[in-house]
This record gives structure tokens, C-alpha cells and sequence, in this order.
């Protein structure tokens, strides 16, 4: 999250920058606190729709979407498990998160 690498005041800045009545879209894969703040200090009238269950221990994701872990102690083991794992799922819709945009161009 943006907000935890130190960008509030970044982020806040641009939303003092924008017309008056903008239409504003903001995501997040998880709810904290820091951007429930954030949303409630920019956009008083938001809409919030939530996509997954909430619990007690949590939002619960889509339980039609499968999550597989798989850890590899080489960094040069990546590459080829990750072509390994979309060969073998070449019908299927895949996303891949990357930490570094870097990483997804050599992708």
C-alpha cells in the first residue's frame, strides 16, 4: 500500500488537486485502517462495495479462486516454474502480481 511506504501526504495532495465534484475510484485488495481513514477524510460520501465474505477472522476471498504457494529457495528457479505452472494452465485466465514493475517488463 502506498500509505505504508510513507505517500499519505503525496496522496492527499492530489486529492486536494481535483475538481470539485470528481468521480473517484479507489481499490484496495485489503481494508486497513490507514485507508479506511484516508477514504473517510477525502470522500465523506463514498461507496464502499466489498467483494468476498467478512468474518471474524477477516475478508474471505472468493472461494471459487484457487491460491497455490510454491517456494523456491533459488531466485533463477522462478522464471522457470512460473512457465512451468502456465504451460500447464495455458486455458485458464492467470494473474500474476509483481513486486517491482521492472519485474513484470522482463516478464
Amino acid at each position: 500500500c502506498l500509505l505504508d511506504l510513507g505517500f499519505e501526504h503525496q496522496v492527499r495532495h492530489i486529492f486536494q488537486q481535483l475538481a470539485d465534484h470528481p468521480q473517484i475510484l479507489c481499490f484496495s485488495a485489503t481494508w486497513p485502517k490507514k485507508v479506511q481513514t484516508l477514504t473517510e477524510d477525502m470522500m465523506p460520501k463514498a461507496v464502499h462495495i466489498r467483494v468476498g465474505a467478512e468474518s471474524h477472522e477477516g475478508i474471505t476471498g472468493n472461494q471459487d479462486v484457487r491460491q497455490h504457494v510454491r517456494l523456491l529457495r533459488r531466485e533463477e528457479d522462478r522464471f522457470k516454474e512460473l512457465c512451468k505452472i502456465l504451460r500447464s494452465h495455458q486455458a485458464e485466465a492467470s494473474i500474476i502480481f509483481c513486486g517491482l514493475k521492472k519485474t513484470a517488463a522482463a516478464l
